[in-house]
């Protein structure tokens, strides 16, 4: 189910999976990455560590990053342009 998220992820985000995977910080990536961490754990498709490791990202790295979109989500502010209502 990881593989099929960050295939949707991907797809909605107009990235590359080597580009999720890689070292780039750009703003879209970052996005990409936070919304990956997020529906894995909100589907309960993945541990984190798993997830952050999928993007050669440091667990407590993507933790914080989801911590923002959850922030975003209670508040409808700081969520990407794809989730806002």
């Amino acid at each position: 189910m990881l593989a099929a998220i960050i295939r949707c992820i991907c797809d909605e985000y107009e990235v590359r999976e080597d580009d999720l995977r890689g070292p780039a910080r750009t703003r879209v990536l970052s996005n990409a990455r936070r919304m990956l961490g997020w529906f894995a754990r909100h589907f309960g498709t993945a541990a984190m560590n798993e997830v952050a490791t999928s993007c050669h990202r440091k667990t407590s790295t993507l933790s914080r990053q989801i911590g923002k979109v959850d922030s975003g989500v209670r508040g409808n502010d700081g969520l990407p342009p794809q989730l806002r209502g």
